[in-house]
């Protein structure tokens, strides 16, 4: 298994987020998180308290301040044929990272197709890949019933 790092200056641009490509599964495990159901999970708790998480790539912004921001909208997903179990289970995971001020681990999802992504399409079987980043380390900073945003 191969796992590919770089060093992070101050500011990130896009071509400095994405490394060497890992198994969805594998990302997770690279942070000591074991997916209850890759399937229809976003998310997981680590061995250490720290909250995992997948995120769409295309969908970071960078803050005024330099700050990598990753930010979403919980009405955009729509149920896909699994279910609505890894929606709910990522919003009880954000709460409690919220609420704890538990650091936020990045997986970041590149999507095969991103506009089926940002129009709330079904992604899971789209030909999606996954990175880790482990130079990154993140606070949940907004949740509301309607989204959330990880600065990182």
């Amino acid at each position: 298994m191969l796992f590919k790092f770089m060093s992070v200056p101050c500011r990130l641009n896009r071509r400095q987020l994405f490394g060497g490509f890992v198994k969805y599964t594998e990302a997770f495990a690279y942070y000591s998180a074991t997916l209850r159901d890759h399937r229809r999970a976003y998310s997981a708790i680590a061995r250490d308290g720290s909250l995992v998480l997948s995120c769409w790539g295309h969908r970071f912004k960078f803050r005024p301040c330099g700050a990598l921001r990753y930010a979403d909208k919980f009405s955009r997903w729509v149920l896909n044929s699994y279910g609505s179990y890894g929606k709910s289970r990522l919003q009880n995971h954000l709460r409690q990272a919220f609420e704890g001020g538990l650091s936020v681990r990045l997986v970041i999802a590149t999507a095969g197709d991103p506009n089926a992504i940002d129009e709330g399409r079904d992604a899971s079987r789209a030909s999606n890949t996954w990175d880790v980043r482990n130079d990154l380390s993140g606070r949940v900073v907004e949740l509301t019933t309607e989204g959330f945003a990880v600065d990182f």
